[in-house]
């Protein structure tokens, strides 16, 4: 087990013990102060969700496999891929001295957007029609396609 995995136990079993500790007080409290103090009633409630929101998060992170490094690097070449430049990763730790562990990481992808279409009336113009280049249908093209992406990310 990583030290961040262990890390992130550790943090859950606390929070295991301050939520069991925060649900009480809040018990207790409602009991006791009934009908006073409203505001206070709804940040215990509050604070007691936020550790049950933290736990579930951290049971979900740890329910997830550890990750098995990609490849390896030597010390200089994490040295020189900070300083931009090229370096070569090992498949396999080639020694005591190969030491850094290298790890993808899921690529954050972008909503899919609607692709913007433009067409006349007879159809989308093609790149060998003369009247394309001719009749300033090329410029109209291009100020239409702006106008048209500029009104979708607005």
């Amino acid at each position: 087990m990583s030290d961040l995995r262990t890390a992130a136990q550790q943090a859950l079993e606390a929070l295991e013990i301050g939520y069991d500790s925060a649900s009480a007080e809040a018990a207790q409290y409602h009991a006791a102060m009934a009908g006073y103090r409203p505001h206070r009633h709804a940040q215990m409630d509050a604070d007691v969700q936020k550790i049950a929101q933290a736990i579930t998060a951290l049971r979900a992170a740890l329910e997830q496999p550890e990750q098995e490094p990609v490849a390896w690097l030597y010390p200089e070449g994490l040295e020189a891929l900070q300083k931009g430049k090229c370096w070569t990763a090992y498949g396999t730790k080639q020694g005591d001295d190969c030491c850094i562990p290298v790890y993808t990481y899921p690529l954050r992808r972008e909503p899919e957007q609607e692709p913007v279409a433009l067409f006349t009336k007879y159809g989308p113009p093609t790149m060998r029609d003369r009247d394309f280049w001719s009749t300033g249908y090329a410029a109209a093209t291009a100020r239409a396609v702006e106008a048209a992406l500029k009104e979708r990310n607005a």
